[in-house]
């Protein structure tokens, strides 16, 4: 905290219609005193340096080469709207129009933005307005003390953005991001690490974890925008690879074929098309890795339809050896459902398949065995049409009739007869 008290407000804090007061404010159980008070919008800017912002921050200087104006950044932050992991700052504008700035913003007293970053871009849409600029040219404020130490600004952070009952935290990314900054760089030892977010080690573990496999897919990539955007949106299949198979990762020849198909194709804009979209979608990329069939479809491939194809060929190269045949014959099923309706089906390879058919005879109750054969023809000619019917060749009737004739013949223990219809 401060080293000492000012008992002088800063001089950019409303006086009117109250002066700001000096009161004490318990962050992250830390009890300093603040100035509780209130400030002109207009006076005070959105924090660049939010974790939460930025993405959007490097994406802008990757365009022009420069950092965004206020003005630009209060644009970039109302179209990121994504439902998942998005600012919604529409959203909360709404929300603040109908109830007010319930929670006050937290500045330094040099108006750094410390909490609140959402709350303010949402004032500011308010006030872009000219019907609503007076009701939005003030928004309440804590402003901390003169020489307020960094470890304090630290725990702000960390109160607001970790502690259960805050209405919208940091996404996991940088949370879990946060957390491995503290352990790898910055050293922390792990009660140290469950002092400082109030969570049990067992998470915060599993978020160190994966930041390191993320942070390893981002060098990997170096450090491009469309790879961040990548891991900002889909943490989460970091820490089920880890979970899964992180030890395959001290693979080099595995770590880079991975970290490759992960993001081909991917583009942020169209991220829903792309091939990797739920965290279900990497538990079993290892499995892949290991079926030559299954990768070589996965990594020429892209989109849903690849995934979904390589899942199919892994089902289906997995469907014996199993106690309980059912579950492995369900998954075959499936990928033959799948593989059937693939239009080019038409150009396999002829030899496949008449092994595949070779195969299919061997299913105990299958096509080998006589009754089901029956009941199959049956079937076939009670579902012919009349027209299908009389267009059959008289070749055809004869082969048919002498069939039914052989068949009678071997009952009843007779010669077959081979007289043709006249």
């Amino acid at each position: 905290m401060a080293k000492t008290i000012d008992t002088t407000p800063p001089s950019w804090m409303v006086v009117s219609p109250e002066k700001p007061v000096l009161v004490e404010q318990k962050f992250h159980d830390k009890v300093i005193p603040v100035w509780k008070g209130e400030v002109e919008l207009d006076t005070i800017v959105g924090w660049l340096g939010n974790p939460r912002i930025e993405l959007l921050r490097e994406q802008f200087y990757d365009n022009f080469a420069r950092e965004p104006t206020n003005e630009e950044m209060c644009q970039l932050v109302l179209t990121d709207d994504d439902e998942k992991e998005g600012l919604k700052i529409k959203e909360l504008a709404a929300n603040i129009a109908k109830n007010g700035v319930r929670v006050p913003l937290v500045l330094t007293y040099d108006k750094k933005l410390l909490d609140g970053n959402r709350r303010y871009y949402a004032c500011a849409f308010l006030a872009s307005d000219k019907k609503n600029k007076d009701a939005y040219k003030r928004v309440p404020v804590h402003v901390l003390q003169k020489n307020t130490t960094t470890d304090v600004e630290d725990a702000i952070i960390t109160e607001f953005n970790f502690a259960a009952d805050m209405q919208v935290q940091w996404p996991y990314y940088i949370r879990a991001r946060a957390v491995y900054k503290d352990s790898d760089e910055k050293g922390l030892e792990k009660d140290e690490l469950v002092q400082k977010y109030g969570m049990p080690w067992r998470y915060l573990d599993k978020w160190v974890k994966a930041a390191r496999l993320c942070e390893r897919f981002l060098r990997f990539h170096n450090e491009t925008h469309n790879a961040k955007q990548f891991a900002y949106r889909n943490f989460i299949m970091f820490d089920e690879m880890m979970r899964n198979y992180g030890a395959r990762f001290n693979e080099a020849a595995f770590r880079e074929r991975v970290f490759t198909c992960l993001l081909k194709g991917y583009e942020p804009e169209n991220h829903k098309g792309h091939t990797f979209t739920r965290s279900s979608d990497v538990i079993r990329l290892d499995e892949m890795y290991d079926n030559a069939d299954a990768w070589q479809t996965l990594s020429n491939g892209s989109g849903p339809h690849a995934l979904q194809e390589a899942m199919a060929i892994l089902d289906m190269s997995n469907a014996g050896g199993a106690s309980d045949p059912n579950p492995a014959l369900r998954r075959l099923v499936n990928g033959l459902d799948r593989l059937t309706k693939n239009k080019a089906l038409g150009s396999a390879n002829q030899d496949l398949l008449q092994a595949f058919q070779e195969k299919a005879q061997k299913v105990p109750g299958g096509l080998s065995d006589p009754v089901s054969q029956i009941n199959q023809m049956v079937e076939w000619l009670e579902g012919m049409t009349t027209k299908q019917v009389a267009d059959l060749s008289e070749a055809s009737l004869n082969k048919l009739e002498q069939a039914l004739r052989l068949v009678i013949a071997h009952k009843s223990g007779e010669k077959a007869t081979t007289k043709r219809r006249p």
